[in-house]
């Protein structure tokens, strides 16, 4: 729908953006990697989830 609209599909929000961390953020599949099967089967399961993307997100944001 944001595509639709002509804004851009994943914006940022200063508040999630100003994240202090040094360490890179892995790649999709070193991400997959670190998952282990048996939660992927329960995220796919339960929530029809699956790992498309790796991003960053303020730990102030987690509840």
């Amino acid at each position: 729908m944001a595509a639709y609209l002509g804004e851009p599909e994943d914006p940022v929000r200063g508040e999630d953006a100003s994240v202090s961390d040094d360490r890179p953020i892995p790649s999709l599949a070193e991400a997959d990697k670190r998952i282990s099967p048996k939660t992927k089967a329960l995220m796919e399961e339960l929530f029809r989830a699956k790992l498309n993307k790796v991003q960053r997100i303020n730990t102030n944001k987690i509840r």
